[in-house]
């Protein structure tokens, strides 16, 4: 309690939820696909692009998504267009996910990590750009 009145002292504003957790809310499922501590982090990276696209400026989604494929499919030849196709529909999935629980939530993320906990899960850490 006394940091919840420590925070609204200093902010003016309730405390929201830690952004990491709403990345396990919105997206844990998905990046939980990933079968390797790799694999979950590039699920964690994909997630992270749909939740900045989501805080875009609906007119700007579309082009965002369109450059985030593209650097996709430089990154990952190997795949084939269904694959691509795929990874597409996912990240739209996560980015209406993200409008329907958090949509007045516009923080930024600058960067986020898987951090093994060693009881055979991860944990979330996240940087986020600062509230204007």
């Amino acid at each position: 309690m006394a940091r919840f009145k420590r925070r609204m002292k200093r902010t003016g504003r309730e405390p929201r939820e830690k952004l990491s957790e709403r990345i396990s809310t919105f997206a844990g499922s998905y990046i939980r696909l990933g079968d390797t501590p790799e694999k979950r982090q590039d699920f964690l990276n994909g997630a992270v692009s749909a939740w900045n696209i989501a805080c875009m400026p609906e007119a700007e989604r579309e082009a965002a998504m369109d450059q985030y494929m593209d650097i996709f499919r430089e990154n990952n030849p190997h795949h084939s267009e269904e694959d691509v196709a795929s990874v597409r529909g996912d990240i739209e999935k996560l980015i209406q996910q993200k409008l329907r629980l958090f949509p007045d939530d516009e923080r930024r993320i600058v960067a986020a990590d898987l951090i093994p906990t060693g009881e055979g899960h991860d944990r979330i850490e996240v940087v986020s750009m600062r509230d204007e």
